[in-house]
């Protein structure tokens, strides 16, 4: 029977071959190609962020801007209000109503908009009509730190993730890539960590027991075998760290699942 993987072009193929070889040998990786425009691409350092904002709208072109929080959205809309009080300046991320999303992705204004979008613009919606990006080059990933919390940090995307944000630009037409960033190119990784490898998984381990499985048998002392079962391998320490706290609030044992709690 043959199977056929569809991935989005961020992902790493070369894992994906890898962890399907023993399964079958020479896996082909077939690139559909897209229709895209040329996309100038432009380096400023970080402080002209602003600078470049304002000379693209000048060109009265639409532009999508790339942020890492709620809060700096709100914070660059607030200081754009103030250089351009006569463009329409809209924020994009998650927590928006979703005719607010429609509105964007429909461009029901009259004229070019300015919008500051966390990377839910990278990864979730494609918006066809932006003439500039404009990316601080940073985003907000998820991370358990040394103590077993969960904290959301910012971190320098990758190079992946750099390419993906300037083909925003070139969906229609051409297009520009401003980067407002000190950092090289370069020195950026390929690929950014996997959830599986930073967080905690204490969803996963829950589903495992429900389905049956020792988790001290089958996962914990089972990392010899994790490459038949994971693509990437999660976190040896993270991953005691969610069974220990399952194991405390009663949750491992299916005996204690029914119990009523005051």
């Amino acid at each position: 029977t043959m199977k056929l993987i569809l991935t989005s072009a961020t992902l790493d193929e070369q894992i994906l071959q890898d962890f399907f070889s023993p399964i079958s040998k020479n896996i082909p990786v077939l690139e559909i190609p897209w229709r895209t425009f040329p996309v100038e691409k432009i380096f400023e350092k970080e402080k002209k962020f602003f600078m470049s904002i304002w000379e693209q709208a000048e060109k009265w072109k639409n532009i999508l801007i790339f942020v890492e929080w709620k809060r700096e959205i709100e914070e660059t809309i607030l200081v754009l209000n103030r250089m351009l009080p006569s463009n329409i300046i809209v924020p994009l991320h998650a927590e928006i109503p979703i005719e607010d999303q429609k509105a964007i992705l429909n461009k029901k204004y009259k004229q070019p908009v300015i919008i500051v979008s966390t990377n839910i613009a990278e990864e979730s919606l494609t918006i066809d009509y932006i003439d500039t990006v404009v990316d601080r080059w940073n985003h907000k990933v998820s991370y358990c730190n040394h103590n077993g919390i969960e904290e959301l940090i910012t971190e320098p995307i990758s190079k992946a993730n750099a390419k993906q944000r300037a083909w925003r630009a070139g969906r229609t037409h051409e297009g520009i890539y401003i980067r407002t960033n000190n950092e090289n190119f370069e020195n950026l990784p390929e690929y950014w960590s996997t959830q599986i490898e930073r967080t905690l998984l204490e969803r996963e381990i829950l589903i495992w027991v429900a389905k049956g499985f020792d988790i001290k048998k089958q996962v914990l002392n089972a990392k010899k075998r994790w490459k038949q079962v994971f693509i990437h391998e999660p976190n040896i320490r993270l991953l005691h760290i969610a069974y220990e706290n399952l194991k405390m609030l009663w949750a491992i044992e299916k005996k204690n699942w029914n119990k009523k709690w005051i």
